[in-house]
Parts: structure tokens; C-alpha cells; sequence
């Protein structure tokens, strides 16, 4: 809840580049007004600001009185122009929130680096203070109308305005408006149905200040915004029950979250019904006596009067060139705040900036024409994405792009390396640990700290790309063995695995059928998608740092493993040419696609891809979202005459062409394919297509292992294992290494850790099993750990009595994923994390000295 009730009007300095002289005026003293006015004064515009309470501060001024009605959707109700509820603090850390010129430190009260609303409160009011902007601002004002003045010329603003201590009402003529008046104030509500006869109370998060008049009673939330996850947890305390009803969880959803005896998550509510039970999606039914909406606000100007130049459809305001300016209205109408999951008063500042240079004619804007064309653009591309219009301001990561863009404009320094990573990192632990002070206790040294390029806000799917098996097969069990005196047996026809690159590729396209299983999957030019730092072993005798490229060939991942295995005499204990009967390797996965078996075209998968060449001139599909789809997409595209990637995950309507190439397309997924060689996709589009690959992964195999059903596959989950490594029934003598991640496991061997029994494992096993179906994870997915992988490698490390993983390393990790969906082309060239670097070389030079 960052932006701020504001409307600013602006005029120009007679001695800046017009000649004209300009009235401007301001209502609203919150974040956004406050740094407005001050950007404005400086650029030497005349300012007036209008604040409808005593003080500055907007949203931020708590106070402890809501409005009449609960849901706020009586148009004629006393409106409260808060939402901040007693317990609130920020979801961002102080030092990312504050302006870019004036940080937001600890001064004195809450010292606490994720600081309470008032300590937000008191660092705008200082702020206010440090510029002088009290001496411009109207308090206790509100503006009642603003609309084009009939009066005055082209551009001219007829603002009205009441005083309330005075009763004074006003009626002026202003040169420029720029609003900024927020969207924390006109609810959403979520559609129930059987709402009308339902005889519980409702309300909306809006109304929530503190826990205590929901004592013992049944409580549902609806929303997964930071709001809900806040509230619940306040409310748990004093309530009966909390349910937590998320639109976006799956529909089999009913998980009691850990911590909690009363709190427990869902899926979206189904229905209410005249009893007062309300049933939700899983199946759940609950007698309640309270439904919270936690569902966001919606965009409201009721005060201003633009003849249809500026509507709002589906909370899209629009049209809107950048989110700020109306073209037809432009520069003398413009917007500032509109963009939202963004870094809030930064990006106010940035817009402040830009339309003050704009007003002062410093800033020259697009043609009318021109500045359509790219909100066409936008909107063309959120279509084709299936991207709703009500999240056509939602910017997530994607925001420090626009804010460096509007930096650009401005002749400023873009946004500070620190404070988007910083951003990033606490995206990510606040999903990882939502109840912990770990949230709030980020390093400051972060501060610091860097990140690339950037991307779209689900931070969920960031982590879908789980780390390569990039030293898969012997390496780190043999090191680990070895070193614990255990005799130890390797058969190996070379060292490096699958890193090994062949151009032979098997005689099955696809993989499905062949007497002697290719061992890699290399292709000629691939490359790891993560720094070599992050995969080096902690005892690497090297270091990090070998080439200038930090991203490596899969030659030079070969020579290391080599040199590993040297450096710790492994080959010595490596049977060569030598082959185990009925060899295991990860059969392929190929996706069943409708009409298949009458399609004349040619069908292989990703394992059997080499070189681009043998592609040329034909059109080529890829199905697949995972890096070597997007690899060999355009690895292919320079050879092929049409390369096209269907994607699971794409919206239904998914049509894209791939920025900086002229053949490649991304799409929704195939519905299905012809005799007459035509691919038919969810979008409508049909192609005649030559190729199908996929590049949809592998299934665990594991064709030599006889347990008698104590390990078994079942919908690609490898079972049961304790810790993704042992089967209870067959521990310690039979486990695992690889199947998320590997390296620590083999110490179980010697007896000098134990293990616990049997029943235990097996409760562990079925608990997490619980979780994953509560989560409506599938079984595939059992193994997949992106992120929470760092949790399970430091508990394997507590086991083992070593260091849990290395921050750089974590840190490394994740900055890479994000460089790698924001620059798909040059993430493995470009990169700005040189400090992780560093300090991955002294921990080197500890390990091996």
C-alpha cells in the first residue's frame, strides 16, 4: 500500500525554455504528491498542493477509525483514506523503499529494518520538511472537481476545491494536473455465489485495524496478497479458526499452516449458502462467521472530468503512454503511480522527474500518434501473452526496465544495482520463510550487492529451472567414500558423464526404442545456464575463476570434472570400458500429442540434437519451456525458415514472435496435428510443419535395480526415499545421489551418522507426500526443488557436521535465474555480480589451503 492520494498541478518558470507562464497546483501530500512537488519546484514550476487531512503522509497515517460500511462500496459513505492496519510493517526493507536522494535509515523509534507504518509516517514527514513542501500545501483541502477549462486557451484545467476548516470553496484555472491519487481507497470484492442470503458479516481488508473484535470466531480471508498473509496471521491469535482462501491455489488445496493450530489454507471459495457455511473448491465445508476480502482496490478518479480521453476498463486506465501520460491530454494531464507491485517511491521520483522535464519543455514527448502506437503495442503484446487487462500496470521485476527507461529520459543515473537485487532477495526469502525474522534480517551488506537485467513478478516461477545435473554420475560420492576409507567400486567408460559430448545421436529420433542408449545429451555449442561458481564443490582445487567467461562451454565442464577426479585419485578406483548390465539412463519423456501416428512429419527429442544445420530451410516445432528448448530454438533459428515453441504453461492464446528474431514464434501448446503435416495449436494457428522436437525432459530409470517393490516409479516419483536419498526398507546399503542434488549423502555409510529407524523415515516420507497433494503438487513434481533446494542442502550439511551451502553461492544461484528470463540471449555473457565472485574465490583459497 505505497501509493499515495495525490493530485498535483503544475505551471511553468517564465524563465525555463516556454515562454509561458504557468499556474500548477497539488492535493495530496503522500509519497508520490510530496516528491512530485518537490521534482516540479526544482525543475521551477509553480506548485500548490492540496492534502485532504491535517498532516502529510497519505495512506501512512494510521488511524484507528473505518468506514460505516465494512465492504466501502456505498458511494455515499464517509470514506477513510487509510488502509493500514495496526500491525502493519513494510514487505520491503527500508533501504529499498526510500527515495533515491534521501534514504530511508534508522533515525530513531523502530529501528527495525522492515520499520512499522509509523516509522514510514515519520520519513515522509521529514522528507516534507528536509524540501519545504509544507509551505505549498493546502491542508485539510480536498478537491472536488477537476475538468478541461472552457476558459484560458488549450490545456488549461478548471480545478474545485473545498476547504473544510473554512468552509471555503474554490474554483481556479490551472495550466497542468498530474494525479497521483492512488488506489488504495475503491475495494475489490470478490464474486461469491449465494452471497446475498448468506447471513455472516463481510468486509474488506480496507476496514481491518486490529484482531481483537474477531475472538473466537471462524474467520475466511480471501486473497494471497501480502494484506492476507498479514492479516491471518494477526487474526490467528484471537480467532477460532482462520481459512485462507486463494483464487490462485490449486482446487484441491487444504493445507494447515505449519506453525498454526488454526490456521489452514484453501482453495477459492465454490459457494455460501443461507446456514452460513461456506464450501469451498477442496471439498471443505466450514460454518463462518466473518469473510474478509483481501482482494486489492480498484483504480477510482471520481473527480476528474476527461470526456472519454482517460478511462478505466477492468482497471486498466488508459490510454496511457508509459502509465503516465494521455496522449490526446498530454503533457498538461499525467498520472503518477499508476504502475503497482513495484518499489514505490523511487518509481515516483523517476515519474515526478520525467513529467517535470516534460512540462518545462526540457523533455520532449512522442507525437499523439506515435505515443498510441506504442500503447497499441503494449496492449497487443498483453493479449497475445493472455495477460487480463486489470493487470496492464502490474510491473513486478519488469519495473526497474520501465524505471531505467525513465531515467534515460531524464538524464539521470539509473536504478542503483543494490537496491534491485535487494528487491529481488526479499521476494524471495518473504516466500520461503513468511513467518520469520529472516524476512526482516537481510545482510546488510546486500546493500551491495548486484543483479542483471529483470522480469515478470511470479517469483513462483522463477525457480521452475532446476539446476542441471551438471556432475552427475560419480564424482562427489566416490570423493566422499573415498576419503572415508570405504572400498569403492566405479564402472565408467570415461570420466565426465554426460558431459561427454558426441556428435552421434541414436538411430530412434525419439528415443523410445534403441539397444544402446546414447550416454549424453550434449549439443555442440551448449553451455551451462549457471556461473561456474555455483556448481564448483566446495573443495574445487581451481577456484571459480578459470576464463573470462563466467559462464561456461561443456568442454570446459568436462576438463573439470577430469581434473576433479585426478586431483582426488579417483580414476584409480574407476573400472573403464567397462559397462553395468542393462545400463540405466533417464528414459525420455515425449509428450503425447492428438493425431500423431498419422502425422508424416519427423518427430525426435531434444537428447538427440546435436547441431542446427540439418534443420535448415525446414519449419520447426519445439515443445517445451525449459532451457534447452529455449537454447535450441535459437540455436536452430539461424538455419531454419520458421522455428515454433509451444509451451504447456502458455496462456491458451499465446502468439508471440521472439524480440530480435524474424522466425521465431512462441505459442500456446498443440491441440493437435495432420495427415496433411499441419500442427494445430490452442491459439487458432495451423502451420505446415516438418519437425516436431521435444524437449520435454526425462523419466527416472532405473531398468538393473531389483528391490522387490521396495523402490518403485510412479508418475516420474522416485519412492519411497527419505531425504531423496534412502529407502526405508533398504537403508543404508541402497541409496540415491541425484535425484534433486548430490554431493553430502554418501557419509551415511561409514555408521557415523545415523540414520532414524525405519517407521520413522516412512512417516517423514508420507508427510511429505501430504504436503505435496495438499499443495495439489503432482507426483512429477515430488523431486523438483528449485529454491528450497539451499534449505535441504543445509540440513544435509548439519548431518554431516560441515558448513551449510555458501550465500554467494545462493545468491549466485538465483541472480542468474533472473538474468536468464529477463535476457535470454545474453545472460550467459553478461553479468554483474563480480563481488560473489570474489567471494567465491577466498572461500577457494580456505578450501585448498
Amino acid at each position: 500500500m505505497f501509493f499515495i492520494a495525490s493530485v498535483i498541478c503544475c505551471g511553468f518558470n517564465p524563465s525555463m525554455i516556454p515562454t509561458r507562464s504557468m499556474k500548477s497546483l497539488p492535493t495530496y501530500a503522500g509519497a508520490a504528491g510530496l516528491v512530485a512537488a518537490r521534482e516540479l519546484r526544482r525543475e521551477g514550476h509553480s506548485v500548490v498542493v492540496f492534502e485532504r487531512q491535517k498532516q502529510v503522509g497519505g495512506t501512512w497515517i494510521y488511524t484507528d477509525h473505518v468506514e460505516p460500511d465494512p465492504l466501502s462500496v456505498d458511494p455515499t459513505r464517509p470514506v477513510v483514506h487509510s488502509s493500514v492496519y495496526a500491525t502493519l510493517r513494510t514487505n520491503l526493507p527500508r533501504e529499498c523503499m526510500g527515495y533515491r536522494d534521501f534514504p530511508f535509515v534508522a533515525r530513531s523509534g523502530d529501528q527495525r529494518r522492515f520499520p512499522s507504518h509509523g516509522e514510514v509516517l515519520a520519513y515522509l514527514q521529514e522528507f516534507a520538511k528536509e524540501f519545504a513542501i509544507e509551505e505549498v500545501i493546502r491542508f485539510e483541502t480536498a478537491v472536488e472537481r477537476v475538468a478541461p477549462a472552457t476558459e484560458g486557451g488549450n490545456g488549461k484545467w478548471r480545478v474545485e476545491s473545498t476547504e473544510k476548516e473554512k468552509r471555503v470553496r474554490r474554483d481556479e484555472v490551472y495550466d497542468a494536473v498530474v494525479v497521483c491519487n492512488g488506489h488504495y481507497i475503491e475495494p475489490r470484492l470478490a464474486e461469491i455465489p449465494g452471497i446475498s442470503s448468506w447471513p455472516g458479516k463481510e468486509m474488506h481488508s480496507h476496514n481491518y485495524r486490529i484482531p481483537e473484535p474477531f475472538k473466537d470466531q471462524v474467520v475466511v480471508l480471501i486473497g494471497n496478497s501480502a494484506s492476507a498473509v498479514d492479516i491471518s496471521r494477526d487474526i490467528a491469535g484471537h480467532a477460532k479458526e482462520v481459512h485462507v482462501a486463494g483464487r490462485s491455489n490449486p482446487a484441491d488445496t487444504f493445507i494447515k499452516q505449519p506453525g498454526y493450530s488454526n490456521l489452514w489454507m484453501h482453495s477459492m471459495i465454490e459457494r455460501v449458502n443461507k446456514d452460513g457455511s461456506v464450501v469451498f473448491q477442496n471439498g471443505q465445508t466450514i460454518l463462518v462467521d466473518v469473510i474478509m476480502h483481501c482482494t486489492g482496490y480498484k483504480y477510482h478518479f471520481p473527480f476528474l472530468e476527461t470526456n472519454g480521453s482517460v478511462t478505466i476498463d477492468d482497471n486498466r486506465v488508459g490510454p496511457l503512454y508509459k502509465h503516465v501520460f494521455p496522449p490526446e491530454l498530454a503533457p498538461w494531464l499525467s498520472f503518477i503511480g499508476i504502475p503497482w507491485q513495484v518499489v514505490p517511491f523511487p518509481l515516483f521520483e523517476l515519474q515526478s522527474k520525467w513529467i517535470a522535464g516534460v512540462l518545462s519543455g526540457r523533455i520532449m514527448l512522442p507525437s499523439k500518434e506515435d505515443m498510441m502506437e506504442d500503447i497499441k503495442s503494449l496492449y497487443a503484446t498483453l493479449e497475445a501473452q493472455g495477460i487480463q487487462k486489470r493487470y496492464t500496470h502490474r510491473m513486478g521485476i519488469a519495473q526497474f526496465e520501465y524505471n531505467d527507461w525513465l531515467a534515460s529520459q531524464c538524464g539521470c543515473s539509473e536504478t542503483e544495482q543494490w537496491r534491485k537485487e535487494m528487491y529481488l532477495t526479499t521476494g524471495v526469502r518473504k516466500r520461503a520463510h513468511p513467518e520469520t525474522e529472516e524476512v526482516h534480517t537481510v545482510a546488510r551488506s546486500e546493500v551491495t550487492t548486484t543483479v542483471g537485467g529483470l522480469t515478470k513478478e511470479d517469483i513462483k516461477t522463477m525457480f521452475k529451472d532446476i539446476v542441471d545435473a551438471m556432475r552427475e554420475g560419480f564424482g562427489a560420492c566416490l570423493k566422499e567414500i573415498k576419503y572415508l576409507s570405504e572400498r569403492v567400486d566405479a564402472v565408467e567408460k570415461k570420466v565426465g558423464g554426460t558431459w561427454i559430448y558426441t556428435d552421434h545421436a541414436e538411430p530412434d529420433p525419439l528415443s523410445v526404442d534403441r539397444p544402446d542408449p546414447s550416454s549424453t545429451r550434449r549439443l555442440r555449442h551448449s553451455r551451462t545456464n549457471l556461473p561456474r561458481s555455483v556448481w564448483d564443490t566446495e573443495t574445487s582445487v581451481r577456484g571459480p575463476i578459470r576464463r573470462s567467461e563466467e559462464v561456461s562451454s561443456h568442454g570446459e565442464v568436462l576438463a573439470y570434472l577430469q581434473e576433479f577426479a585426478k586431483e582426488f585419485a579417483i580414476e584409480e578406483v574407476i573400472r573403464f570400458e567397462t559397462a553395468v548390465e542393462r545400463v540405466a539412463r533417464r528414459r525420455r519423456r515425449v509428450l503425447r500429442v492428438s493425431g500423431i501416428s498419422s502425422w508424416p512429419g519427423k518427430e525426435m527429442h531434444s537428447h538427440n540434437y546435436r547441431i542446427p544445420e540439418p534443420f535448415k530451410d525446414q519449419v520447426v516445432v519445439l515443445i517445451g519451456n525449459s532451457a534447452s528448448a529455449v537454447d535450441i530454438s535459437r540455436d536452430i533459428a539461424g538455419h531454419a525458415k520458421e522455428v515454433h515453441v509451444a509451451g504447456r504453461s502458455n496462456p491458451a492464446d499465446t502468439f508471440i514472435k521472439q524480440p530480435g528474431y524474424s522466425n521465431l514464434w512462441m505459442h500456446s501448446m498443440i491441440e493437435r496435428v495432420n495427415k496433411d503435416g499441419s500442427v494445430v495449436f490452442q491459439n487458432g494457428q495451423t502451420i505446415l510443419v516438418d519437425v516436431i522436437m521435444h524437449c520435454t525432459g526425462y523419466k527416472y530409470h532405473f531398468p538393473f535395480l531389483e528391490t522387490n517393490g521396495s523402490v518403485t516409479i510412479d508418475d516420474n516419483r522416485v519412492g519411497p526415499l527419505y531425504k531423496h536419498v534412502f529407502p526405508p526398507e533398504l537403508a543404508p546399503w541402497l541409496s540415491f545421489i541425484g535425484i534433486p542434488w548430490q554431493q553430502v549423502d554418501s557419509r551415511c555409510f561409514v555408521g557415523r551418522i545415523m540414520l532414524p529407524s525405519k517407521e520413522d523415515m516412512m512417516e517423514d516420507i508420507k508427510s511429505l507426500y501430504a504436503t505435496l497433494e495438499a499443495q495439489g503438487i503432482q507426483k512429477r513434481y515430488t523431486h523438483r526443488m528449485g529454491i528450497a533446494q539451499f534449505e535441504y542442502n543445509d540440513w544435509l550439511a548439519t548431518q554431516c557436521g560441515c558448513p551449510g551451502t555458501e550465500e554467494w553461492r545462493k545468491e549466485m544461484y538465483l541472480t542468474t535465474g533472473v538474468r536468464k528470463r529477463a535476457k535470454p540471449e545474453t545472460y550467459r555473457d553478461e553479468w554483474e555480480d563480480h563481488h560473489l565472485i570474489s567471494q567465491a574465490s577466498q572461500d577457494f583459497s580456505l578450501y585448498t589451503h
